[in-house]
């Protein structure tokens, strides 16, 4: 689950302003329809918090930790079933477990997913130098336009 992991570290540290923690069902619904969140922002790919555990409950507090590191505190404001088919269609115009996203989709991700604020209590520690978000930003030059594009797969939508 290392792409989950890597998710929760830049939810954490703000890497996907505008959200504060994993998408609710409506706000999951609304990405994958219209690649926008409910509030009109645009998030061209939900950003979800994935688990198997029946046990957890609106309202509840889940610890999330990675390689033993206390990274936060996620308030489920919501549990919701997703309807994985649907979001691998619209998100990535496929549904075939060749996709590596699609398969991950299908294979790896849990049967839930959990949406709520994510309270930060650490950042992740990395081997590797790496600004949180806020500091690219304290860097740039100001009243300047700067516009980034990083381009990890082939682009999808």
């Amino acid at each position: 689950m290392r792409a989950a992991r890597a998710t929760r570290g830049m939810v954490s540290t703000r890497g996907f302003s505008p959200l504060t923690g994993f998408l609710n069902q409506e706000d999951y619904n609304s990405v994958v329809d219209t690649m926008r969140l409910t509030t009109g922002e645009l998030l061209g790919i939900p950003v979800v918090f994935d688990t198997d555990r029946e046990d957890v409950m609106v309202g509840d507090c889940v610890l999330i930790t990675y390689k033993g590191q206390n990274i936060g505190l996620l308030h489920v404001e919501s549990k919701y079933q997703p309807d994985k088919v649907k979001e691998a269609s619209k998100v990535y115009g496929v549904t075939t477990l060749e996709h590596p996203a699609v398969s991950m989709i299908a294979m790896e991700r849990g049967k839930y997913y959990l949406g709520g604020k994510l309270q930060g209590l650490d950042i992740p520690t990395r081997v590797f130098p790496c600004a949180t978000p806020a500091e690219v930003r304290a860097s740039l030059p100001q009243g300047q336009d700067v516009l980034a594009f990083q381009c990890r797969n082939p682009i999808h939508r």
